[in-house]
């Protein structure tokens, strides 16, 4: 894969997981961004919210049903919105796709998706999507209209909330939402996410699910 754009991000030892599915399988990483690269990651979300970045999930290109309807609720940012250059030299969540860039994780992508992994190295654009979820938002089930799916999932503290979870529609298969947490799949893959529940007393404004979604294709330069 190759993407423009002048930082290289640290990629430490890789702890990941395998989908067991050899039908549908999906690479985990938890711990994706270390405590520096999160530090950023977490001001730069800061600043959408404060600045109101954000709009409702039927303003942006969510998908829909065959009437038309949204398939989802919750807020929906895309850095190109800010950016002349698409953020890949100024917004840390940019910057940071150098990181699926390097060798190591090729490396455990052959391991965990051996029949898609030669496709994803020659993958050499990204859109990325920033999603925002708080009480009873959710996302039903779709499939994305690229080549990848790479989602990286943020909380406050997801102690305060229920649910989240992706479920991989097709296969029955539940990846729990965790915080720091990366998940890669084929786009063809139906997903679904399940509803934020917060516990009872629980302080909800901005203390719900964060996804970093990056769509992975391949243009002609």
């Amino acid at each position: 894969m190759k993407l423009i754009g002048n930082n290289i991000y640290k990629v430490k030892k890789m702890d990941y997981i395998i989908g067991e599915d050899n039908v549908y399988p999906y690479l985990i990483v938890d711990n994706w961004y270390n405590k520096e690269e999160e530090e950023k990651i977490w001001k730069e979300l800061d600043f959408y919210l404060s600045h109101d970045e954000y709009e409702s999930a039927s303003k942006t290109a969510i998908a829909k049903d065959k009437n038309g309807n949204v398939l989802g609720e919750g807020k929906r940012f895309y850095p190109r919105w800010m950016y002349s250059d698409y953020g890949l030299n100024k917004s840390h969540i940019m910057k940071a796709l150098k990181k699926q860039q390097h060798p190591q994780f090729h490396a455990i992508l052959k391991k965990a998706l051996p029949p898609h992994a030669d496709s994803f190295t020659t993958t050499n654009r990204a859109n990325t999507l920033i999603s925002y979820y708080e009480e009873n938002d959710y996302y039903d089930t779709h499939h994305d209209a690229f080549l990848f799916t790479c989602l990286i999932w943020f909380a406050k503290n997801d102690s305060l909330f229920t649910g989240g979870d992706l479920i991989l529609t097709q296969s029955n298969q539940t990846i729990q939402f965790k915080h720091n947490r990366m998940v890669l799949f084929p786009c063809y893959y139906k997903h679904k996410v399940i509803p934020i529940k917060f516990k009872e007393n629980a302080e909800k404004k901005y203390n719900g699910r964060f996804s970093i979604t990056h769509f992975y294709y391949s243009l002609d330069d």
